[in-house]
């Protein structure tokens, strides 16, 4: 997701950016090609906080095994889909209850 982000970021800046400084008045086309990149506006994505989401995901599989709320409820705070065929869950295919 990273690599998407830089690599559109990256286009935007250049071909979208620069543009619109192009019909800017104050510039002179070839001015723009001079500019040094801390001059030049940027489009930036915010960094995610991988640490976070862990320490919140972690929390929720706590209240789950703590019988504090249900699987479905957890799963929905994870941003996680619940599970609809629990027939392919590895304790219904490895677990007491499989067929040998």
């Amino acid at each position: 997701m990273k690599n998407i982000q830089d690599s559109f970021s990256e286009q935007f800046n250049f071909y979208f950016l620069r543009e619109l400084l192009k019909e800017k008045k104050d510039f002179k086309k070839e001015e723009i090609f001079y500019l040094e990149d801390n001059e030049l506006p940027k489009l930036v994505f915010p960094e995610p906080d991988t640490e976070l989401m862990i320490k919140l995901n972690t929390h929720e599989v706590f209240k789950f095994e703590h019988s504090i709320q249900t699987e479905d409820e957890s799963r929905n705070n994870m941003n996680m889909e619940p599970i609809k065929d629990r027939s392919k869950l590895f304790q219904n295919l490895y677990g007491k209850g499989a067929n040998s």
